[in-house]
């Protein structure tokens, strides 16, 4: 879910979610899983950054790959203050991180790997 959260499986549905230090970190449990059509997670504690998420999948017309459409509930930090803060912001930041996650997703679907630009180690020595 990069780059809202990084997501570590703990096994039997389970995941745990990172936002980094000052969104926190939360537990959520696979609600709802149909091969090759959708999957759904919900929180399983109070203070989850996001309280729920889904994927689908569906052909695209003309047999032309498939679309991917990424739903998720979020609460954003601070209370009453940042819902109105986030509605203010005519919910910007999360449709946009919605549309990074789903670039980043594509590419490692595509090629194996989620680009960056850090540096990737290699045999020879750094000319920086």
């Amino acid at each position: 879910m990069a780059p809202i959260a990084d997501v570590q499986a703990m096994g039997d549905g389970q995941t745990r979610w990172s936002a980094g230090h000052d969104l926190g970190t939360w537990e959520m449990r696979l609600a709802e899983d149909q091969p090759g059509k959708s999957m759904r997670w919900e929180a399983q504690n109070e203070g989850a950054l996001i309280r729920e998420a889904s994927v689908r999948f569906r052909p695209a017309s003309g047999k032309r790959g498939t679309v991917v459409t990424l739903r998720a509930s979020f609460d954003p930090p601070g209370g009453m203050l940042g819902r109105v803060a986030a509605e203010m912001l005519n919910n910007t930041l999360p449709a946009s991180l919605a549309s990074k996650s789903l670039h980043y997703f594509k590419a490692l679907v595509q090629t194996g790997e989620i680009p960056t630009t850090e540096r990737q180690p290699a045999a020879r020595s750094d000319p920086r």
